[in-house]
């Protein structure tokens, strides 16, 4: 099967312009679709408060968090 290694990174779209410059997320993903994943992490942002303390402690707890206080719309793979 084939795997993906991606990169999530901030790109403001009325301006441009890069709110968190000093970070990025990088993951690997071995579906078949890549823009399915990143559908799903940004629906896991818009959902990130809603989750539960221990979830918030997780491995994507930083990109779901940033991407929900600066709008998942906001970030491109």
């Amino acid at each position: 099967m084939k795997g993906w290694i991606y990169k999530i990174s901030h790109k403001r779209k009325k301006d441009g312009k890069n709110l968190f410059p000093s970070f990025c997320y990088i993951g690997q993903h071995r579906g078949k679709d890549i823009n399915e994943r990143f559908r799903q992490h940004k629906n896991d942002a818009k959902n990130f408060e809603r989750k539960e303390i221990k979830d918030k402690e997780g491995k994507h707890a930083r990109l779901h968090e940033a991407m929900r206080i600066s709008n998942p719309e906001n970030f491109f793979i």
